[in-house]
């Protein structure tokens, strides 16, 4: 059996102790907010901004094409040039326009119907 460290367990007492008095120190100087505010209001959603909002990362612009399987296939959709004019990259990151991604599908659809 293993030697009990006193000093260790009194330690880890004391700063439990601590973050407990901490949070009711905080808790008591935050107001009351049990109650519900007299005037709410409720903001609605187009189709689309519910999942989704206006700008898209690489991984959410594949799930709004509907490419969830496919993320590679995103990825090669970037390399090909195809997806230009629908992001602009942050540092290293893809920064996708919903409404651009939009566009886009719309001109693949009026092009070729068929696909």
């Amino acid at each position: 059996m293993k030697n009990f460290d006193l000093s260790l367990f009194l330690g880890c007492c004391a700063i439990a102790f601590g973050i407990v008095i901490a949070g009711k120190t905080i808790s008591a100087e935050l107001p009351n907010t049990t109650q519900v505010p007299s005037s709410l209001s409720v903001v609605t959603q187009t189709e689309g901004e519910k999942e989704f909002g206006k700008y898209l990362d690489k991984y959410e612009a594949c799930d709004y094409l509907k490419l969830y399987k496919f993320r590679k296939d995103v990825d090669e959709l970037l390399e090909s040039g195809i997806l230009d004019g629908t992001y602009t990259m942050v540092d290293d990151t893809y920064i996708f326009s919903r409404q651009k991604l939009d566009e886009w599908v719309e001109e693949r659809i009026e092009t070729d119907p068929t696909e």
